[in-house]
């Protein structure tokens, strides 16, 4: 049965179909040669999130498809266009929304293959133009389009990379403002992660244009007490992104971080997201909120879908009124 909705926001689950986002190790977990999406799990999911009444999927599309200006990205599996297009279309018949998703932050753009070494070059801009517009073909020219850009600032991740890369300054604004012209070009709204107010704020609040729709994420356990020192950051710039006027969609998981929690014989994490709705709501103003968006940052597999089905329930939970 469809839960009924506080509000006419977004209720959105970040899907994976593409997977070679986190390293350039070459290893399959990292860099797989095949498509780590199986088909009958990912119509699980879809089917799941309408029992809840979520209408929102955020497809993190990566290798996922095979895109007509660059095949050569696609791995053995991804799927064809026409098939995308038919699961957006049972996507809509089932009351769910289809949102793109490509991440173009140089810590998640594996994807791009050996242009992720070419960064800020004009093949690496040509080629962010050319599949952007397969995308927002494909997908029927979306309202929103997610550009991912987490964790590219100073958080250390890189550091055991073979190449090391990270846009400052102000090639980073150039390149934010690229990415979001090129979405506009289709009529869909860039959307993207803002960790990188955590780490060059005074720089964040002057560049950071307000036509981005905006997506800050803290995975903690409380929002009152600060487990590590680096948790303030990331629990203030919810309150920060709304005074300076910015449009947002808070991230939450029921990802389990046990670099947190292990000491603590803590071994779920299903208060994130009740704690993050709770916290937003009341930090946000009701105008600049457009919904929520619930990760488990996990492949779309058999094995992985309890944990997915978790994640979709604790989002319906949270839309009961």
């Amino acid at each position: 049965m469809v839960k009924e909705k506080k509000e006419n926001i977004i209720w959105a689950l970040l899907v994976h179909l593409g997977y070679r986002m986190w390293g350039d190790e070459k290893k399959e977990t990292v860099l797989p040669d095949r498509l780590f999406c199986d088909h009958g799990t990912w119509r699980k999911v879809i089917d799941r999130m309408a029992e809840v009444g979520m209408n929102t999927m955020v497809v993190d599309v990566g290798e996922g498809i095979v895109l007509p200006s660059h095949p050569e990205l696609a791995v053995k599996g991804s799927w064809t266009p026409e098939k995308m297009r038919k699961e957006i279309e049972y996507m809509k018949s089932c009351g769910i929304e289809a949102i793109p998703k490509l991440n173009f932050s140089t810590l998640h753009d594996a994807w791009l293959g050996d242009v992720q070494y070419e960064v800020s070059t004009p093949r690496y801009y040509q080629t962010c133009s050319d599949v952007i517009r397969d995308v927002a073909e494909i997908f029927g020219n979306p309202r929103l389009f997610n550009i991912g850009m987490d964790e590219e600032s100073d958080m250390g991740l890189q550091d055991r990379y073979d190449l090391k890369i990270v846009r400052q300054g102000s090639l980073y604004w150039h390149d934010v403002n690229f990415l979001a012209d090129e979405v506009e070009k289709h009529g869909a709204r860039a959307w993207m992660f803002g960790d990188d107010a955590w780490f060059r704020r005074e720089s964040f609040y002057a560049n950071f244009p307000k036509r981005i729709l905006l997506s800050n994420w803290f995975y903690g356990r409380s929002f009152r007490v600060a487990e590590k020192p680096w948790q303030p950051p990331r629990i203030n710039s919810y309150r920060e992104f709304d005074e300076h006027g910015f449009d947002q969609i808070p991230t939450a998981t029921n990802w389990y971080p046990d670099y947190l929690y292990k000491d603590k014989g803590i071994k779920s994490n299903d208060v994130n997201l009740p704690l993050t709705v709770a916290h937003c709501r009341q930090v946000i103003s009701p105008e600049r909120l457009k919904g929520f968006l619930m990760t488990t940052w996990t492949k779309t597999l058999p094995e992985n879908f309890d944990s997915i089905s978790h994640a979709i329930d604790l989002v319906g939970q949270s839309m009961i009124i």
